[in-house]
């Protein structure tokens, strides 16, 4: 089930902080910072979960493409290698926490 991009729960402007350390920093630091932040919580909220209603660009007091902007801002903040090494660290540390729920504890 897709989730809302809300800047209620400060995913845009945490998507949009990271992606602007690739360009002020280094590409590889915007990445990491993305992974740590966003990546490797319980519950991620990446940039490509974003349902796509528009209700952000329509609050938007720059009218900036929002929609447009964070489907670049997933790509450069998670190329493939980082999707992998992401989805592999989320099975091992999240691993117990499946287990317990399986297990009913």
């Amino acid at each position: 089930m897709p989730i809302k991009m809300d800047n209620e729960q400060g995913r845009l402007p945490g998507t949009f902080l990271r992606y602007n350390t690739m360009f002020i920093e280094s590409p590889k630091q915007g990445r990491f910072q993305y992974a740590q932040t966003v990546g490797l919580t319980k519950e991620p909220a990446f940039a490509s979960q974003c349902i796509g209603c528009g209700k952000c660009e329509a609050h938007c007091p720059q009218q900036l493409p929002i929609r447009e902007k964070l489907k670049e801002a997933d790509k450069a903040l998670r190329p493939l290698p980082y999707k992998i090494g992401i989805n592999v660290v989320r099975k091992f540390m999240f691993r117990k926490t499946r287990r317990s729920a399986a297990q009913g504890k």
